[in-house]
């Protein structure tokens, strides 16, 4: 199992960035430098007028890009944060070169799964490994043993619903099938995903103050997030996790259509998102 970098603390070597508590730091060191030479200096640092004030200001702000820079630099760094050619230079050190059309997500997991395709005794992250770097439109993969010597690895399709395309899984069952990645004692079958199709239909009901607009459309971006987190081989949807994902901030309550129920998910399965209808229910505070 591969560390989910979500759960991950933020680095210390990555510093906040606050301007005005820098700018406060600034003048406090002004203060301590000017006391008992400048009895006003309290009544010059209070006025934003001041030219010792703006002064402070600009270096605040220089000092606030020069950690932005440096943050920026420490991120380039890590696997977890590395993003575009700084990610590809990072996951050259694990030997893993960037496909056509592959996402920085996509890269930086194969980055992460390096290693486990060093192995060519068949473990169940090799074959992951390089399902997923056999082509950039496979999404997810899981192996599955139904009969001993048997390995059924099933893909998943970045693509439509997630139903694997013959090309596609001639591409996987190629890359599986070399020499230097499948045990002789394995047979590999390579199939298509399991789809299981599903809508989302809830009403939102809405506290006092914000728009409807403004309601719908963060409660939908945060739905789309959790149903693009969940697009995987295995996971499950629930209707706790919808109604969670729906409960954004001016949402009093989330009421679904009594016909939608929690979607248990097989190694084999993905559930797909066919349709979405959320609307604010009659009678919310607007």
């Amino acid at each position: 199992m591969s560390v989910d970098f979500s759960q991950l603390p933020a680095p210390n070597v990555v510093q906040p960035l606050d301007f005005e508590a820098e700018l406060q730091r600034l003048k406090s060191i002004v203060r301590e430098e000017m006391a008992g030479v400048e009895p006003e200096i309290d009544t010059i640092l209070a006025l934003e007028s001041e030219p010792l004030v703006k002064v402070l200001q600009r270096i605040a702000y220089e000092n606030m890009a020069m950690q932005a820079r440096i943050n920026d630099s420490a991120h380039a760094c890590m696997l977890a944060y590395a993003q575009g050619e700084d990610l590809e230079v990072f996951a050259a050190n694990n030997d893993v070169e960037k496909l056509p059309g592959e996402t920085d997500a996509q890269l930086r997991r194969r980055a992460q799964m390096a290693f486990e395709g060093l192995t060519v005794a068949g473990s169940k992250g090799s074959y992951i490994f390089h399902a997923l770097s056999a082509d950039a439109r496979v999404q997810d993969a899981m192996p599955i043993t139904p009969t001993g010597g048997t390995v059924r690895v099933v893909v998943l399709s970045a693509e439509g619903d997630g139903s694997a395309a013959q090309e596609l899984l001639d591409i996987v069952a190629t890359k599986l099938s070399a020499d230097d990645v499948r045990p002789m004692s394995d047979t590999v079958e390579v199939v298509s995903a399991e789809v299981i199709p599903f809508e989302v239909i809830a009403q939102l009901r809405a506290y006092p103050g914000p728009t409807q607009a403004s309601v719908l459309e963060r409660a939908l971006a945060s739905l789309n997030a959790y149903l693009a987190s969940c697009r995987k081989l295995g996971y499950d949807i629930s209707v706790s996790g919808l109604a969670a994902a729906l409960h954004v901030q001016g949402v009093q309550s989330v009421l679904f259509d009594p016909r939608m129920q929690d979607i248990e998910v097989q190694p084999h399965q993905v559930a797909h998102c066919t349709a979405i209808n959320v609307t604010l229910a009659e009678g919310s505070y607007v």
